[in-house]
């Protein structure tokens, strides 16, 4: 890692100390403000990422990465051990192969960065979304990316690619992103979410009336379900599903306090730090 993130902009944040998915959302807030500073809302934003990301990965490039950048042959070679000579692809969920993946779409985010000159340019993974100011044709630069792409052996999936006026909301990792008149960037969470948690708390309702489920398993779906929208622009759906979650149950969520009452069928009692079951 201490190799590999130099060559790196400082938009990639998959899967880097310091960042991570919700880095990438503000990441792409904040390119959107410095655009409407200077352009407003004319312009475009191209969306895409790579076809089978990690399936496809080159062993061909990631060797002359070693080649370039480990200058130590101990540590060259046992870099070279992970990969098969001539093969691709790599496994989902390993840190070495996490880190070898961020890192390989180096050359084409320098690319876009340095001799396309574009400021607004950064990606998750393989998620790219790339701003184009208003003077600057985005069939072009689309073009340009998916030729240096393809040179160390990316293919980008046109399937999934959009090219979208900044004036229409996009999505970008399942996050619904929208620039304002005023230049306020509106982000919000994942719709379908909202649909997956509501069928979850009908189904507890049940669950906990025949003690399959506990109060404790419920305080962490329901937490964990609320903080996802409370780092979105969704006061309202964590008002709606609070509504609803009072109506399944006749209590707030807001505090673990308030699960007190309802203690004795499901066998536990509250401290203020921890669950103890009885």
């Amino acid at each position: 890692m201490p190799l590999y993130t130099p060559d790196m902009i400082s938009h990639n944040g998959a899967n880097l100390p310091g960042k991570g998915f919700h880095f990438s959302l503000h990441a792409l807030a904040d390119e959107l403000r410095w655009h409407f500073r200077h352009y407003g809302r004319e312009g475009w934003i191209i969306l895409t990422d790579f076809e089978k990301f990690f399936p496809s990965a080159p062993h061909s490039a990631i060797y002359q990465r070693h080649e370039r950048i480990l200058l130590h042959p101990n540590i060259r070679d046992l870099a070279d051990r992970f990969l098969e000579p001539g093969g691709k692809g790599l496994p989902l969920g390993v840190e070495i192969s996490q880190m070898e993946m961020v890192a390989l779409p180096s050359p084409v985010d320098n690319f876009l960065k340095c001799q396309l000159h574009l400021k607004g340019a950064g990606h998750h993974m393989d998620d790219y979304a790339i701003l184009v100011p208003p003077d600057v044709d985005p069939k072009d630069v689309l073009a340009q990316f998916v030729k240096k792409a393809e040179s160390i052996g990316l293919k980008v999936s046109l399937a999934k690619t959009r090219i979208q006026p900044l004036t229409k909301p996009f999505k970008f990792c399942k996050a619904k992103f929208q620039l304002t008149e005023t230049g306020r960037v509106v982000i919000h969470g994942n719709r379908q979410s909202v649909y997956r948690f509501r069928r979850k708390l009908k189904a507890f309702k049940r669950k906990i009336e025949n003690k399959e489920k506990t109060l404790e398993d419920l305080y962490t779906l329901t937490q964990s379900s609320l903080a996802y929208f409370e780092n979105y622009d969704d006061h309202n759906r964590v008002l709606s599903l609070r509504r609803l979650f009072y109506k399944l149950f006749g209590f707030s969520a807001e505090k673990i306090e308030n699960f007190k009452e309802d203690i004795q069928p499901c066998n536990m009692w509250f401290t203020d730090d921890y669950v103890v079951r009885a």
